[in-house]
Order: C-alpha cells, then structure tokens, then sequence
C-alpha cells in the first residue's frame, strides 16, 4: 500500500495559508561516545522529511544545549522550500568538548513553522585520556581520568612531566607521537625520533615538554598512533599556563 504525506498539526501560517508540518529527523539520536578534550568527531549524516502535504520554508539549522560542545558541521545549500513528502538533505554535526564530563544537546532545523519540528538528541563525553587497541598511558605525573596539568610555568622558560605507554597485545607496534597543533608550545622530548617499536608488554617512558611563548593559557592533545594500524592508538590532552616573569 502507498504511503502518502499528510497534513500534520492544527496551526495555521496565516500569511500563506498553509496548514503547519511535522517534520522529523533521521535518526533522532546520536551518541558521540567518549572523545578525546581538545579533539572534536563529526556525526553521521542526518535528514529531516516532510511528512505533510504542505510546502515548508527552511532557513538554517541550530544547536541548542550543550555549553557550545555541539555545533553544525555541514548543510544542504540554504534557505530552501521543503516540499510534502521529500527530505532535506544531509545535514552533520560535529562534538568538540571543551572539557572532561557528559555533555548533552539537540539539533533542529529553523523553518517557518519551527513548533513542529522534531529536535534530534545528542550527547558525548569527553574525557581525559583515550586508550584505544593495544596501547594504553598512565603512570608517573599523569593521573587516571586527568587532563596531563603543567600548572603555571614562567614565559621563555621549560617544564617537562613524564608518563608511560605500554603495548598490551601480542604484536609489536611502531608508533608516531603527534602534537595536534603541530607548535613547539609543546614537544614530545622522549621517545626521541619520528617514531618508536613498541615490543608486546613493554612499557617506554615519554617526556613532554611545555615552553609558554606567552602569558596566557595553553591547551592542546599528545597522541601515540601506530603508523601500520591507527585503530591502536592512546594519549592525553594537555594544558598550562605561561605567566610573566618576577
């Protein structure tokens, strides 16, 4: 049997007419999971359909909640009219926390007859430290679910904190530091070189080293990715404070 659009809703837009939409995403829900401080992941494409008989203007699309984690990523070309029955093509949205906890949100289109459009629920975490494959971190100046703090460091000045990698599979791994902003705020000091072989079960000691340019706050994401598997990867997001000088 065919499926047609159906008038949804009583209210009435009085400029043109037409009786208001129900309009509903798919899906209705995303889950982030658990993403790294400082790091930021994009959804899978959402759609929202028409389902009346009624044309509906759409103008942009929104995030709500949140504390700013959430944010539009990508939109189909804007505004446009969205007939009975079609879809409006893929939207994404993007989870970049700002800092460690739960954060929850909603996404919406802005049409002209908002009250009855379906949000879409959206939550993520973001965490300290990430531990994914055969690779893990900890020990030494860095504590379990905390941001790796180098606290209040002089400008033109170096401080360094240490912590572990450890290989906890049956093969070896060879790994690649990388330092998300690519500056030399901060510097991976041991394991020296462009790469390391992890052997399975071994532990090596990493040193990162924080040299504030400027009296400001510095934040940014250490990680240790394996060059044959990227799926095998662990690190830390990193923080500081560069102060002047007595």
């Amino acid at each position: 049997m065919e499926t047609r659009p159906r008038a949804c809703g009583l209210g009435v837009l009085l400029s043109s007419l037409l009786l208001s939409a129900c309009i509903t995403p798919q899906p209705r829900q995303h889950d982030f999971g658990e993403v790294l401080v400082g790091l930021s992941t994009v959804s899978p494409s959402v759609e929202w359909t028409n389902n009346a008989t009624n044309q509906v203007r759409v103008t942009g699309a929104q995030m709500s909640g949140g504390q700013g984690a959430f944010s539009v990523t990508s939109t189909p070309q804007q505004p446009f009219n969205l007939a009975g029955g079609a879809a409006t093509g893929a939207y994404t949205f993007s989870f970049a926390p700002p800092s460690v906890g739960t954060f929850r949100g909603t996404a919406s289109l802005q049409t002209t007859l908002n009250r009855d459009v379906t949000a879409v629920a959206m939550e993520g975490e973001g965490v300290a430290q990430i531990a994914h494959g055969d690779l893990s971190i900890g020990g030494n100046d860095l504590r379990p679910y905390r941001i790796l703090d180098f606290e209040r460091v002089t400008v033109g000045t170096r401080k360094e904190l240490e912590f572990n990698i450890r290989n906890d599979g049956r093969t070896a791994r060879t790994v690649a530091p990388v330092v998300l902003s690519r500056t030399a705020t901060y510097s991976v000091v041991t394991p020296a070189g462009a790469q390391v072989v992890i052997q399975p079960g071994e532990n090596i000691d990493v040193s990162v080293r924080f040299t504030p340019p400027a009296a400001q706050t510095y934040s940014d994401v250490v990680l240790f990715v394996d060059l044959n598997d990227p799926r095998h990867q662990t690190g830390t997001a990193v923080t500081g404070v560069g102060i002047e000088g007595e």
